[in-house]
C-alpha cells in the first residue's frame, strides 16, 4: 500500500505500528515510541523534528533522521537496522536496558552519519554491516562500537573515550578523549590520511584510571598503520 502519513502534532505508539513497503511516515513534530511498543519500518521513515524511542524500532528499508529541516532522535530502547539509516540531524544513543546493544546494524545494513551521532557511556552500537562517518560528520563514542563482524570507516571526525572492538579505518580526524583522554581500539587501526589530534597537559597517564590521564593517547591491541598529519595541542 502506497500511503503517506504526516504527523504535525503529538503521536504516541503504545502497541505495534508497521509502515509497509511503498508507504511513508513523515514526522514534523513529536513522535514517541513508548516502552514495550514496536515500530517496524518497511517503507520510508523520515524525521524532521523530534523522535524518541523507548521501545523497539526495526528498520528494514529506508530511515532518514534529519530529513529536510533537521531532526533530533533520542533512543533509550532498542534499534535494529537491516536497511539504510542516514543521519543528517542528531542521533543520540543512551542505553537504559539490560540489552546487549542500543543500536544494532545487522549484516546487510548501512548506517551513514553526516551530522552528529553520539554513543553515550554504557551504550553499545553493534555493527555487523557497514558504518560510515562521512565528511562533515561528527561521531562521539563514549560507549562501545562493536564492529568485529562489520566495517567501520571514518571520513569525518571521531572523538571520545570509548571502545572500538574490531578494526577501524580512518581517513578523517581522530581526537581521543573529550578533553585529555584515551580511545581504546581492540583490533587494528588503519590511519590512511587526514589527521590525529593529541592534547598534552602533563606526563601522568592515569595510573590505571584513564579518566585521570593528562594527555591523549590511543590504546591499540592490534596492528597500527599511521599516515596523515599529527596535530599536537597544549591543554592550559
Amino acid at each position: 500500500y502506497q500511503g503517506y502519513v504526516t504527523n504535525e502534532g503529538h503521536l504516541n505508539n503504545k502497541g505495534t505500528l508497521e509502515n509497509y513497503e511503498g508507504a511513508t511516515l513523515f514526522n514534523m513534530s513529536t513522535f514517541e515510541n513508548m516502552a514495550g511498543a514496536t515500530l517496524k519500518n518497511q517503507g520510508n521513515l523520515e524525521n524532521s523534528h523530534y523522535m524518541v524511542n523507548l521501545g523497539t524500532l526495526n528498520n528494514i528499508a529506508v530511515w532518514v533522521n534529519g530529513f529536510m529541516t533537521g531532526g533530533l532522535m533520542d533512543t533509550y530502547g532498542r534499534m535494529i537496522n537491516v536497511g539504510t539509516l542516514t543521519n543528517t540531524g542528531k542521533l543520540n544513543i543512551t542505553q537504559q536496558t539490560s540489552s546487549s546493544f542500543s543500536l544494532s546494524n545487522n549484516h546487510g545494513g548501512t548506517i551513514t552519519n553526516k551530522e552528529i551521532l553520539i554513543n553515550n557511556p554504557g551504550s553499545t552500537l553493534l555493527n555487523s554491516g557497514t558504518l560510515n562517518n562521512e565528511v562533515g560528520g561528527k561521531l562521539t563514542n563514549n560507549g562501545t562500537i562493536h564492529t568485529l563482524h562489520g566495517t567501520f570507516t571514518n571520513h569525518g571526525t571521531l572523538n571520545g573515550s570509548g571502545h572500538i572492538k574490531g578494526s577501524y579505518t580512518d581517513h578523517g580526524h581522530t581526537k581521543p578523549g573529550n578533553s585529555a583522554g584515551v580511545m581504546t581500539i581492540e583490533g587494528d587501526y588503519f590511519k590512511r590520511g587526514g589527521s590525529k589530534e593529541i592534547e598534552l597537559g602533563g606526563e601522568f597517564h592515569g595510573g590505571g584510571d584513564h579518566a585521570l590521564t593528562q594527555f591523549d593517547w590511543l590504546n591499540v591491541t592490534g596492528n597500527v598503520e599511521l599516515a596523515g598529519a599529527l596535530d599536537v595541542l597544549l591543554v592550559d
